[in-house]
Formats: C-alpha cells, structure tokens, sequence
C-alpha cells in the first residue's frame, strides 16, 4: 500500500531492527518511543498498549494522523507474526519491531508484505562489550542515538 507524503508517494513501511539476543532492541525502541513523546508532545495519542521503563512492550501511537506501532518483542518463540497481524487491526502507517538477524523471527517479518508494506532492515548500534557493567552507560547512550535515527528515518520521508 502506498501512502501520500506531500507530493511523494511512499510505501508503508515496517522498520525492523534485528540483532542477536541482548543487543539493545527492546531499549533500543523504548527511546524510540520516548523521543517521539518529547518530540511530539501535543500531537500523539497512545491508541493501545504502554511504554514499560523495562522489558518488552508493543505500543500502538497516533503522533500528527499517522497510526505508529512499535514492538519490541522480537525474541524466538514470541509470535512476531501474531503480533505484526494483530498490529494490521489499526492500520498502520509505520511500524518498527524487532527481530534476530535470522531465523524464525526475521521470517516472521514477512508477514507484512501481503499487507503491502515494504521492509525496511536496520540494527542496533553495539559496543562490543556493552553488557559489562562498567560500560552499560555508553551503550545506554548508543541505544538513546540509535532511537531518534529510527525516528529520523520516518522524518526525513515525511511520515511524521
């Protein structure tokens, strides 16, 4: 399905950010997410669902007429295909969800292309050590940069 920006037609896109277990998706989305909020502070509703301060979460948004669903539950197991179908109840004009760099949950993705929507595959951004504790506050910086480029890519498209 293509939506209207401007003058520009566009596809409606999902972002799906995938990496290995414990990479930073879920906190990754989790600024995503609050970046919006501070960016759009009187024009997003929150349709469904909450921004959790940790764990896994899905969130339905309207931010300027445009329906935004973030899912940050991308793990094996957890039925990415289930909840990208479900997520379809809302029509969205942008999604981002997370997925591991293959496998069941990167497969899972594709549900979306019979629904029109074109796949857009990005990262998170890692430091190679980034789980130990003393450098857990850089990659805490990596994860905040990575979720306001996330929200840049549906900016510079001008679908928000």
């Amino acid at each position: 399905m293509i939506i209207e920006s401007g003058n520009t037609l566009l596809p409606k896109l999902v972002v799906a950010i995938r990496h290995k277990a414990r990479k930073g998706k879920s906190e990754t989305c989790r600024h995503l997410a609050n970046e919006i909020f501070r960016q759009y502070p009187n024009t997003y509703t929150v349709v469904a669902g909450s921004v959790p301060n940790s764990g896994d979460f899905t969130v339905v948004l309207n931010v300027n007429g445009k329906v935004v669903v973030i899912i940050s539950k991308g793990d094996p197991w957890s039925d990415v295909a289930g909840r990208l179908n479900a997520a379809m109840n809302y029509n969205p004009d942008l999604i981002y969800c997370t997925c591991r760099t293959s496998g069941e949950t990167f497969d899972d993705v594709k549900v979306v292309l019979p629904y029109g929507f074109e796949i857009v595959w990005d990262s998170t951004y890692w430091h190679e050590r980034g789980n130990r504790p003393e450098n857990r506050a850089f990659q805490t910086t990596l994860n905040q940069i990575k979720g306001k480029h996330l929200l840049g890519i549906a900016q510079s498209l001008n679908i928000l």
